[in-house]
C-alpha cells in the first residue's frame, strides 16, 4: 500500500525542534487522525538550527522483529543524505503501527537498533518514537537510547 506522506511546511515556516516534546508535537501533527493497517518507519531530517525539512521519507512494511539489514540500508541513506558538511543535522525516526499504545518488545528492540546503526555511522538521532492506534509516544522504558549508546562506545 503506498500512502501519500501529509503536506510539509518549509524549513523557515516550521517551529524549531529542540525537545522530545517538540518531536512529539511534530509527529503528532504530520500523523493527524491516528490508525495504522501496516508498520512503517518515518524519518525526519532537522538541520542545525532544529528545523525540519521538507522531506519525510517513509519505509512501507516494516517487520515486527528487527531487521538489522533494512535498519542499516535506511541509516546508510540517510548519513548520505547528512554528509557534506552538514554538521549539527539530526533525525528523528517515528515507527507506526496498527494496535495498542503499549510499547513492545519489538518496539524497543527497533529503538535499539536503529540507535545502534545511527551511531556507528555518527548520526545525530533523535528519540524514536511510537504512533499507534491511539497515541504518539516516546520509545522508553528500557533505555534503549542509553542502552545502544554505551554498547557502541565501549
Amino acid at each position: 500500500m503506498t500512502i501519500s506522506p501529509p503536506p510539509l511546511l518549509s524549513a523557515n515556516d516550521t517551529p524549531p525542534i529542540r525537545s522530545d516534546d517538540d518531536l512529539q508535537r511534530h509527529w503528532q501533527r504530520l500523523m493527524g487522525e491516528l490508525g495504522f493497517g501496516t508498520r512503517r518507519l518515518w524519518i525526519t531530517i532537522l538541520d542545525s538550527r532544529d528545523r525540519v525539512l521538507p522531506t519525510l521519507p517513509v519505509i512501507e512494511d516494516v517487520p515486527v522483529v528487527p531487521n538489522r539489514p533494512l535498519a542499516a540500508t535506511m541509516l546508510d541513506a540517510l548519513a548520505w543524505t547528512l554528509e557534506d558538511d552538514r554538521s549539527g543535522w539530526s533525525a528523528g525516526i517515528l515507527l507506526t503501527r496498527p494496535g495498542a499504545t503499549i510499547i513492545t518488545r519489538s518496539d524497543r528492540s527497533w529503538a535499539r537498533m536503529l540507535a545502534e546503526e545511527a551511531a556507528t555511522r555518527s548520526i545525530q538521532l533523535r528519540t524514536t518514537f511510537l504512533a499507534s492506534d491511539t497515541a504518539v509516544r516516546p520509545i522508553t522504558g528500557t533505555d534503549a537510547w542509553m542502552q545502544a549508546t554505551d554498547r557502541v562506545a565501549s
